[in-house]
């Protein structure tokens, strides 16, 4: 079982081992984390279908699985419930590759970091968005207000 405690309180280094969408065998399993909220459900952003009501953990996280889709453009939404009304977004967790995209090319092409680092706008799977990476060389880890 997963610890959640270094997340909840905005010390985890590694958040993609936590958060997103994991494949095991022919199911998906998708972690979030979603203060103050009471309900969370995923729905397929294509058909605008149900695919997943998620649990709320002791450990303040939602989690749930649904069959692993065949289509390889596949895009899940999540409906978030609060107190207040709800809230319909795209995980961004779920775009792992695109997310580390800017790490090859520090490691392999320096010289084009300026490409790759700071906001880019970014498509992938038909969703527009915008990647925000740094580079701390001897860092080991940033914090920073947005």
């Amino acid at each position: 079982m997963a610890n959640y405690s270094e997340l909840t309180h905005g010390n985890c280094a590694l958040p993609f081992d936590l958060l997103g969408p994991k494949q095991v065998k022919t199911k998906t399993i998708v972690t979030l984390w979603i203060p103050e909220a009471k309900k969370a459900t995923l729905y397929c952003a294509k058909h605008n279908k149900k695919i997943a009501q998620l649990k709320l953990t002791p450990e303040g996280v939602f989690v749930g699985e649904f069959k692993t889709p065949s289509e390889d453009d596949f895009i899940y939404e999540v409906v978030a419930e609060y107190a207040s009304g709800e809230h319909r977004f795209i995980d961004p967790y779920q775009f792992q590759a695109e997310a580390y995209h800017a790490v090859h090319f520090v490691d392999h092409q320096p010289e084009n970091l300026y490409k790759q680092i700071g906001a880019q706008l970014a498509e992938s799977k038909g969703v527009s968005g915008v990647r925000f990476a740094v580079f701390c060389a001897k860092c080991l880890r940033c914090i920073g207000y947005w």
